[in-house]
């Protein structure tokens, strides 16, 4: 069996320990910006988030209030008419942040307005908007 000595130059060691720095910058300059959130995909949310399938199961005529309450929580907003209907208002918002720069990639907002008389939804009105810049 044959021994090999590997000898480094002066030179090839600076190359080796500038190398080694340059790495260990961009490994601190990464995580910098992933903590600061520069670097998140993560969605965001805000607001209610209303699933389609939900809407889809709301009946006109029999879907109660307090079902869509124990499903989506108290409304954001009640509107009271005279004649004794409530418009119930719920939003939402979901985007993906900017790989690059600020604000998001995409957002998608979300919006259902359901008309309650006599404790039970006798209209509704579901609508999304979807953005891309």
């Amino acid at each position: 069996m044959e021994l090999v000595t590997l000898t480094l130059t002066d030179h090839s060691m600076r190359s080796v320990q500038m190398g080694n720095f340059v790495r260990r910058l961009l490994t601190i300059g990464i995580a910098w910006l992933h903590g600061t959130g520069c670097l998140s995909v993560t969605p965001r949310r805000g607001g209610v988030k209303i699933e389609e399938s939900f809407v889809q199961s709301i009946s006109k005529g029999s879907t109660t209030g307090e079902s869509v309450r124990s499903k989506l929580g108290a409304p954001q907003s009640i509107t009271r008419a005279a004649n004794g209907t409530e418009t119930w208002t719920y939003t939402g918002w979901e985007g993906r942040p900017a790989t690059i720069g600020y604000g998001y990639d995409r957002m998608r907002s979300r919006s259902l307005s359901l008309t309650i008389r006599n404790g039970v939804v006798v209209d509704y009105t579901y609508s999304t908007s979807d953005s891309r810049p």
